[in-house]
């Protein structure tokens, strides 16, 4: 593919100037940064357009003593249902379950009591793994009644 020119405003030219710097300090050239943008720029609008949005999830641990521990995850979906339920005297499940850009889903789970908080995540291909499952029953209700998602046509 030929060479593109991109005209960047004067208002955001010390954007710009900064952006080739960091390039240049990782080794790159702004040229990866821009397509690398704009690769995420049609993800994002892609997913608004199918009704998917940018989901961001902690899985780890976290308690009073020794604080957190753990990480952030990514990715597009849709929620389909959450629900919370009791699981010992202080101990409570709360479960969300996602649909994902990909059409797989993603089941978070975190379990709580007065001092710990335990975040797990777990990806599963279809319904029938996700009857494998112990889910919450208003997670299964929800996904019980979801409604599949639209066959994007490329027309």
């Amino acid at each position: 593919m030929g060479k593109k020119t991109l005209y960047i405003p004067d208002a955001d030219e010390a954007t710009y100037v900064r952006a080739k710097e960091m390039a240049e300090s990782d080794g790159s050239k702004v040229s990866t940064v821009f397509v690398e943008a704009l690769k995420q720029y049609v993800v994002e609008l892609e997913g608004a357009l199918e009704g998917l949005e940018e989901i961001t999830l902690w899985l780890g641990s976290t308690d009073a003593v020794s604080g957190s521990n753990g990480k952030h995850v990514r990715f597009y979906g849709k929620e389909i249902g959450s629900d919370e339920m009791p699981i010992g005297e202080v101990e409570t499940l709360t479960q969300r379950l996602y649909r994902t850009k990909k059409g797989k889903y993603y089941l978070y789970s975190v379990t709580h009591d007065n001092d710990t908080e335990i975040c797990t995540g777990k990806i599963l291909e279809s319904v029938k793994e996700l009857e494998g499952e112990s889910l919450t029953n208003g997670v299964a209700a929800a996904l019980r009644n979801e409604k599949p998602m639209a066959e994007f046509l490329d027309i």
